[in-house]
């Protein structure tokens, strides 16, 4: 049975990309199973391709009578996440919470009218982008073409300023741009969450700072449009995953310099020593978010943790080696009642490597 992989949960590697292709490969299937004789393999199979989910007529079509959906979904074969949407319960099951936000949304969207785009946390999760902290219980969508959303339970209804242009297309539903996605995770819920998002939206898809200029002009009258801003100001493209957004985050809360990003460092010999998340270029001092030093090739670690952590004790010895004091922290450092304390450890870690490290005037 397909299971669906974070990376892929917005984009099914078979999805097809409109509603009527979508039927279309429906009805190609019919021609290959015999009518209410659909193994279950073969049921998870077509539900993959259809990007996670069946809606009831779905399986009407397929011949399934109601009252064996009824049954499937008694016997624990399909689920029933939301009224008249099943997917089958492996690959339900082995979805993480932004898998399944993706599958409704694009259930829903295809039983609302045209005209309905996905928004918000609910767009974000359709374009891949990082998500934390954010409210994956309801869906956000809104219409661009100035018409009222119909009643739809579970759904929230926005009414953003669109244009065409602020439209695309993720695995074969439509959504905002992933930067304004981003920007209304941060008006919406915060600085932290809107800096996760966006430098995902910076890192990987595509989204430049000259566009967030604009829309941040656009939307200048929007409710939390200084949150907005600020999220803006701190969002990077280097930021390389959720933590180290929540860590960068974090610096700023706390009033600590905000440290470069993503800095190579290199011995004596111009040797390349490894990449670092974080540098205090002048505290001579690294950080490192839950996680390895990187060096540019297959993690080793994945293969035979005990060597790997021997390997990047290696790893952080040579990165001393070159006068230079290291901090590392994990999420359980990052929860907002540590934060504090962390932020102290990593401030006298730098103090320490300054006295160490640094010559003497």
């Amino acid at each position: 049975m397909g299971v669906l992989v974070h990376k892929d949960a917005a984009h099914p590697p078979e999805t097809i990309s409109s509603s009527t292709g979508r039927r279309r490969g429906l009805l190609l299937q019919l021609e290959k199973v015999l009518v209410g004789r659909m193994t279950h393999d073969e049921l998870a199979a077509l539900a993959h391709h259809h990007g996670g989910y069946l809606l009831t007529r779905h399986l009407l079509e397929l011949g399934l009578s109601q009252r064996r959906i009824c049954s499937l979904t008694r016997e624990g074969v399909l689920a029933r996440p939301r009224h008249g949407t099943y997917v089958p319960r492996g690959l339900w099951e082995h979805a993480d919470a932004v898998q399944k936000h993706a599958i409704l949304t694009r259930s829903v969207l295809e039983r609302a009218d045209d005209g309905a785009v996905a928004t918000h946390q609910s767009a974000a999760a359709l374009l891949g982008l990082d998500l934390w902290g954010t409210d994956l219980s309801l869906i956000h969508l809104a219409r661009t073409d100035g018409r009222s959303g119909r009643h739809i339970a579970g759904v929230v209804w926005h009414e953003p300023d669109l244009r065409a242009d602020d439209v695309t297309i993720a695995a074969g539903v439509p959504t905002v741009l992933p930067s304004i996605a981003a920007l209304q995770i941060a008006a919406f819920t915060g600085v932290e969450q809107g800096v996760v998002a966006l430098s995902s939206a910076l890192r990987s898809r595509g989204t430049t700072e000259a566009e967030l200029g604009e829309q941040v002009a656009r939307f200048r009258s929007w409710a939390g449009a200084e949150t907005v801003r600020q999220t803006v100001q701190l969002a990077d493209g280097r930021l390389e995953s959720a933590g180290e957004a929540r860590s960068f985050v974090m610096f700023w809360r706390h009033g600590t310099d905000l440290p470069d990003l993503q800095v190579i460092i290199v011995d004596g010999h111009g040797r390349r020593v490894g990449r670092v998340d974080f540098e205090w270029t002048a505290d001579r001092h690294v950080g490192e978010f839950d996680g390895l030093i990187k060096y540019g090739r297959l993690n080793p670690h994945l293969q035979d943790p005990g060597l790997g952590i021997v390997e990047e004790k290696l790893r952080e010895d040579e990165v001393r080696d070159t006068w230079r004091g290291v901090s590392r922290w994990g999420w359980v450092d990052l929860h907002w009642s540590n934060q504090a304390s962390t932020v102290a450890r990593i401030e006298a870690a730098r103090a320490r490597s300054r006295r160490l490290y640094l010559p003497v005037a």
